[in-house]
């Protein structure tokens, strides 16, 4: 019933203990001999971590998650109190409440990637090109027992810092490049793939459309091929 200030210290916390994750990966190569100078490959991964290390709630949180688990949430260890949290008087008002890490998060993220590449002599110079994709399956974390789990595969519901971070199903590059003597050509296609604004709250349009970027580089050599000599360049970003 009482209205006081409390002390709120950030800080951090001797008694974290290392990550551990369980990483499965599974991938193959593909160098066809009756097309030279052509590679694919295909990676899965599977990363899991338990007691990940996470600064998830605001000191309001914590407080509020504390008296609704009547004391017997691990974020009870966070708010301090003179004589701890079953004494309810007055006098037993929070001294302090401290924002540290704590090994509470569970993370499990799985995908797929892709790279395939090609070079060879086309006409009087040497052609290139290389394409790189990623598919995120599943990108779940649960930032205590506390929370529930969110699924963030395909929407921009993570929050890295202040700021959302998309996480569109797909993504990739494609660099092509020419060069011929002292002279090169290149042009970068990146793809981002479309995704949802929020699965957790409404919009009235909720989905971002799948997106191309285009990128341009321009080079010259003087004096010899890299490393000899000088390279003078132009790039062109989107």
């Amino acid at each position: 019933g009482l209205s006081q200030s409390v002390n709120v210290i950030s800080s951090g916390n001797p008694d974290l203990k290392p990550e551990v994750a369980k990483t499965l990966t599974i991938g193959g190569v593909f160098s066809p001999s009756f097309l030279r100078g052509f590679n694919i490959s295909i990676d899965y991964y599977n990363i899991r971590i338990r007691d990940a290390i996470s600064q998830p709630f605001t000191y309001i949180q914590l407080a509020d998650f504390c008296e609704q688990s009547n004391g017997t949430s691990p974020l009870c260890a966070q708010v301090i109190r003179p004589n701890g949290f079953d004494d309810r008087s007055p006098a037993n008002y929070p001294s302090e409440i401290r924002l540290q890490n704590l090994n509470l998060a569970k993370v499990q993220t799985s995908g797929l990637d892709f790279e395939a590449s090609w070079r060879g002599e086309v006409g009087p110079g040497a052609f290139g090109m290389r394409a790189l994709a990623t598919r995120l399956i599943s990108y779940r974390q649960q930032n205590s027992t506390v929370l529930p789990e969110r699924q963030y595969a395909g929407n921009a519901d993570f929050i890295q810092g202040f700021y959302p971070l998309p996480m569109p199903k797909w993504r990739g590059t494609l660099n092509v490049d020419y060069s011929i003597n002292n002279m090169s050509v290149g042009v970068q296609e990146r793809y981002i793939g479309a995704y949802n604004i929020s699965d957790i709250f409404r919009y009235e349009k909720n989905r971002i459309r799948s997106t191309v970027y285009t990128d341009l580089n321009l080079s010259f050599d003087i004096g010899g091929k890299q490393p000899k000599g000088f390279q003078f360049y132009i790039t062109v970003n989107n």
